[in-house]
């Protein structure tokens, strides 16, 4: 079931700036998108604002501007479990995670290429997405709602980086973050 949809209103004159925020739940995962609508003027400029949190301490912050629909993305990605650290630093976990909104009022066909770094196509798969849906999922997880997506076994030792291009027959709005994890 779908969550419920609220609204908050904020009046914002020329050259100022508001704030609205939303709440995890004692740092579980939260997965969601907002939606600016304005009543007159230009539209504003939004930054949303990612925070990862552990025994109740923030230890990651990252600051993303405001995704305007598109049909086409192309994304960094980074994906390479236990890789080595430096110095002292011991193995390092990086993964990408990928969030898509389709806040239209059709269904988004979505097609998904993996591109090595010399450019040449390593994994595809389609999917779809309904009206008011999203997701958010990691690069090993986009077979959840990609068919036909099978990153190559070998790609988080040998390849560990590349490109995932996004193609939609729908307005969709897309982000990525690259998220690493040390053994601290």
């Amino acid at each position: 079931s779908m969550p419920p949809i609220s609204s908050t209103g904020i009046d914002l004159a020329a050259g100022s700036a508001a704030a609205a925020r939303t709440l995890g739940s004692n740092e579980v995962t939260q997965a969601g998108y907002a939606k600016v609508e304005t009543e007159s003027g230009d539209a504003p400029y939004g930054t949303a604002v990612f925070s990862f949190k552990q025994n109740g301490v923030t230890v990651s912050e990252a600051g993303v501007p405001a995704s305007p629909p598109t049909t086409q993305a192309r994304l960094f990605i980074d994906y390479r479990p236990g890789a080595v650290g430096h110095g002292d630093a011991g193995p390092v976990d990086m993964d990408t995670g990928i969030a898509v909104v389709n806040y239209g009022s059709e269904t988004a066909n979505i097609t998904y290429t993996l591109r090595n770094v010399k450019g040449a196509r390593i994994a595809g798969g389609r999917g779809t997405l309904a009206a008011g849906a999203h997701f958010a999922k990691f690069i090993d997880q986009l077979k959840e709602v990609a068919s036909g997506f099978n990153l190559p076994p070998d790609f988080p030792t040998g390849t560990g980086f590349g490109s995932l291009e996004i193609s939609s027959d729908q307005p969709v709005s897309v982000v990525a973050l690259r998220e690493t994890l040390n053994q601290r």
